[in-house]
């Protein structure tokens, strides 16, 4: 599981595994501690109703005390999520591992199927105080032919940054950051060089909050001129 998005999402989610027969849980990864993508009321939920025993949980990089956020996220506020969900792992006994490697990205397998975790050393982007969006730990799922990229909130500096990494085309990417960034906070030159068959999005669309900024989507505006789905 890539994310658990907010308390109110977890009953969908929950809805969702079920319908899947999914009793147990071997692996769970956290994109960035914003309480849209974790939270600690979703997640103890998930940990009473599903079997997370045997769970492999990975955390984004530590983010550390020199991170100052911005108006729209402290990293005050960043440290106190962070440490409420390691608390509540280490009270129920789940082990858990920050994805921090100085390297940038590691190669890892989660029940046979290869992922590729990027962004995993976040000093530049911490060094010059990047929007917390950016500190998302991204992942690339490679499963037999087909390959799906998991952006977290990516925003332009991110896009930039793994422009160097990520030299393959993507089957399937889930916009960044809800695919709310507008024309300005996009890098089309990433979007490019991937060159997706396909975007999708995790987002409630049908909320006039999210109809107007999607109206002026950078992501949906590059998709739709390039014929992407």
């Amino acid at each position: 599981s890539y994310d658990i998005g907010r308390s109110a999402d977890y009953p969908t989610i929950k809805t969702k595994l079920q319908g899947y027969n999914i009793k147990k849980i071997h692996y769970l990864m956290i994109s960035h501690y914003h309480p849209d993508h974790v939270s600690v009321a979703g997640l103890t939920s998930l940990i009473n109703d599903f079997d997370l025993s045997e769970c492999t949980v990975l955390l984004p990089p530590t983010v550390p005390d020199s991170y100052v956020g911005n108006q729209y996220t402290s990293g005050a506020e960043v440290r106190a999520i962070q440490s409420q969900i390691k608390t509540l792992l280490g009270d129920n006994n789940i082990p858990y591992k920050d994805s921090y490697y100085p390297q940038g990205r590691v190669y890892m397998h989660f029940g046979g199927v290869p992922f590729t975790l990027y962004n995993t050393d976040q000093t530049d982007l911490v060094a010059m105080n990047a929007d917390y969006n950016e500190l998302s730990l991204v992942a690339l799922m490679q499963n037999g032919n087909i390959s799906t990229l998991f952006s977290g909130d990516m925003m332009i500096r991110l896009e930039t940054k793994l422009i160097d990494q990520i030299k393959q085309t993507i089957n399937i990417c889930k916009f960044g950051h809800h695919g709310l960034n507008t024309q300005t906070n996009i890098n089309p030159a990433f979007f490019h060089q991937i060159n997706p068959d396909m975007f999708f999005s995790c987002s409630p669309r049908d909320t006039e909050t999210y109809a107007a900024n999607y109206a002026n989507s950078g992501q949906i505006r590059y998709a739709n001129y390039n014929g992407i789905k």
